[in-house]
């Protein structure tokens, strides 16, 4: 079932932000005009994601610096001692374990942003 969740207006291309949909925090996020919506914890420690930073389709945990790439939910890199700015997928694999996050699929009617939740 969709639910409204948003304002296209909401979120500037490049942000992001935490959204309530059915009692679940998922983190939607606005990639150069399309809207992807993936589950608000990390896949590593369980960090809210929101608090982190998104850089084009990246978004880099704030606690231990694991990225996920938000289009697929795909853990790209696991926790790191720094931030590396993701700007293109890494070519060397996760080095500790790290879930990959949940997608939600997302829709847009109108002016506002709908996830499938």
């Amino acid at each position: 079932m969709f639910v409204k969740v948003a304002a296209v207006s909401d979120i500037m291309p490049g942000g992001m932000m935490a959204v309530k949909a059915n009692e679940q925090t998922v983190i939607l996020c606005n990639v150069a005009g399309t809207f992807h919506a993936v589950s608000r914890q990390c896949g590593h420690d369980g960090a809210a994601l929101d608090k982190g930073t998104l850089n084009g389709r990246f978004i880099t945990c704030p606690l231990h610096f694991a990225q996920f790439d938000v289009t697929d939910g795909k853990a790209l890199l696991g926790p790191c001692p720094r931030d590396y700015g993701l700007k293109e997928a890494p070519d060397r694999g996760r080095t500790l374990e790290t879930h990959d996050l949940r997608t939600y699929q997302v829709r847009v009617e109108g002016g506002s942003v709908l996830i499938d939740i």
